[in-house]
């Protein structure tokens, strides 16, 4: 069997990694045709591999062998050897069809993940076999070496009349709501006003993160209550999937969006309204923490 990699450019999808999924097209066809150079096109890559054998089931472990041995240094990880490739209907012009021409759909997993646009073609091996040529795009090596790790971009939106109340130490306690939820955090960053789900996603992606931890902190009655500063806030926190932009999870303490929310008391001659708001979002945040917490006892045991 004979492997190898080298530069190129993508055209369709496939599955991969600690699962490994992929969709993608392939060439049909009852003959091989003799190997040519193949054309490569700027910017993606390419990688191939070659086995005993001319039928289907050639062609499959020659897809396999060529990702399996492709991605693993690409992708930093150990990519698994166990390949499933399944038939799925035959197209052409979007309309079923079992001519010998018609683009053949494929479904390989390796476990979770989905792999896509990615091109593959077979040709004649010189010894007789079955060598499999497989062109993945730049793009999608990219979305599977963040698919590889598994990253969350921690995003805390906190808006609050208090001047200076919204400070980092949110987004460091956010942070570590991520991380006792069993999120592996690439970064977290504090905003003013809470993004789009499309912001979202753009901002989890450039940070080459698959999902995005939203942490929302509103803060409804900030007044003086002589003697005192009183302030009121509510959080809540949300997971999404950058790559679709679907929500994953919600966390949201009873009585969330309700007039009132958690207190935080200061003296007025001893502090100011964002020192009551500190205390309000530390209370606030803490309702938050024991319903994220849950997310990790909820894997651990699918798993």
């Amino acid at each position: 069997m004979m492997r190898n990699a080298f530069p190129f450019t993508p055209h369709r999808s496939f599955h991969l990694l600690a699962p490994l999924a992929l969709g993608g097209c392939v060439q049909a066809a009852s003959t091989l045709p003799p190997c040519a150079v193949p054309v490569r096109l700027p910017g993606g890559i390419a990688m191939s591999a070659e086995v005993p054998g001319t039928d289907g089931a050639a062609r499959k472990r020659a897809l396999g062998a060529a990702l399996v041995d492709g991605l693993g240094p690409i992708l930093g990880v150990g990519v698994k050897s166990k390949l499933e490739v399944t038939d799925a209907v035959r197209v052409r012009d979007g309309k079923s069809s079992e001519s010998s021409d018609a683009r053949e759909e494929l479904n390989v997993s390796f476990g979770a993940a989905k792999v896509r646009d990615f091109v593959v073609t077979y040709c004649a091996a010189a010894n007789g076999g079955t060598h499999a040529d497989v062109q993945l795009s730049a793009l999608e090596v990219a979305r599977l070496k963040r698919i590889a790790r598994d990253a969350t971009l921690v995003v805390v939106a906190c808006s609050s009349a208090a001047e200076g109340a919204c400070t980092n130490d949110l987004r460091d306690r956010a942070r570590s709501l991520a991380q006792g939820a069993g999120l592996t955090v690439a970064d977290a960053v504090l905003v003013a006003d809470e993004p789009s789900v499309d912001d979202l996603r753009a901002r989890a992606l450039s940070g080459g993160a698959t999902k995005a931890f939203l942490v929302r902190i509103d803060t409804p009655t900030v007044r003086e209550e002589s003697p005192y500063f009183v302030c009121r806030a509510q959080a809540s926190a949300s997971l999404w999937d950058a790559e679709d932009g679907k929500s994953l999870r919600t966390a949201k303490p009873s009585g969330f969006g309700m007039d009132g929310g958690y207190k935080g008391v200061v003296y007025a001659d001893q502090g100011k309204p964002r020192d009551a708001c500190s205390k309000a979002f530390r209370e606030a945040l803490g309702a938050v923490e024991p319903l994220t917490i849950t997310w990790a006892k909820d894997d651990s045991s699918a798993q």
